[in-house]
């Protein structure tokens, strides 16, 4: 369908990169020499790789590229490859020849592991990387995961964060289910800088096991077939589908947003 899309090109003619805004991506990790990631990375400037020290004293050891919060060290690989295939479409470097061009052609990209091989985590855990994104100077959260059951902490994790100036980026969820009537968290939090995004498909309409609810999901964007950085090697793509892929859409622009309009809060 004509005009399926993001409108990147129109949106690239004023602002295509973000080089000084840190995406904070809450996953299953990344496959940190990709050949079209590694260039995007965030490194802690304040960590000395390879020395099993913690060295800027935030609690993780050689934290360099991100954290692994079920360690507590800097062991981000990714072992399910919803992380990495979710950096590709945030921030995937282009003009570089090689494989998909992200939303944001540069930008920071931070990488926070809690999620295992199988796509499971604890909400502690999320919380805890939630804590580290805004200690560590994160501008935009991505949160491609949800659970039903209310969390005070979560809440609590996501309101530090928007007192920091930060944006939390949400995937509404995958069960076809309106989120008005079955509250699915973290999209459902009732906070000013969580934005809850559906998906769509090639025909601008609403992918059928996409989440969706008038009150509590704020749009939608490309989540079908997405083809994007895969793991198991440095040149590996594929494509995925999820209200996820959609939430690393919104959250890429979300850095053109903020490269644009530094002085920008999540308020305004």
């Amino acid at each position: 369908m004509p005009d399926a899309d993001i409108d990147a090109p129109e949106a690239w003619d004023l602002q295509s990169r973000a080089p000084n805004v840190v995406v904070a991506l809450i996953d299953s990790g990344i496959w940190r020499t990709h050949e079209d990631l590694a260039a995007n990375l965030w490194v802690n400037p304040g960590e000395t790789p390879g020395n099993n020290l913690d060295d800027d004293g935030n609690g993780y050891v050689d934290d360099v590229y991100g954290v692994n919060v079920t360690t507590g060290t800097g062991a981000i690989g990714d072992s399910a490859g919803h992380g990495t295939h979710l950096a590709g479409i945030l921030g995937a470097v282009t003009d570089n020849g090689k494989g998909v061009a992200g939303v944001a052609w540069q930008v920071q990209i931070m990488t926070c592991r809690f999620l295992d091989s199988a796509g499971q985590g604890a909400i502690s855990d999320a919380v805890a990387c939630i804590d580290y994104a805004r200690l560590m100077g994160a501008h935009v959260i991505n949160a491609s995961w949800v659970t039903t059951e209310p969390s005070t902490a979560l809440e609590l994790a996501v309101a530090s964060a928007r007192e920091a100036g930060m944006v939390f980026v949400a995937g509404a969820g995958n069960d076809g289910q309106d989120n008005d009537r079955a509250p699915f968290y973290p999209p459902n939090l009732p906070l000013d800088n969580v934005i809850a995004v559906a998906a769509t498909d090639a025909q601008d309409r609403l992918w059928s096991r996409s989440n969706f609810g008038a009150a509590n999901v704020d749009l939608a964007a490309p989540g079908v077939n997405i083809h994007s950085t895969f793991f198991i090697a440095d040149n590996n793509y594929a494509a995925m589908t999820g209200s996820s892929q959609a939430a690393a859409f919104v959250s890429g622009a979300a850095a053109l947003v903020r490269a644009a309009y530094p002085a920008a809060t999540p308020r305004r």
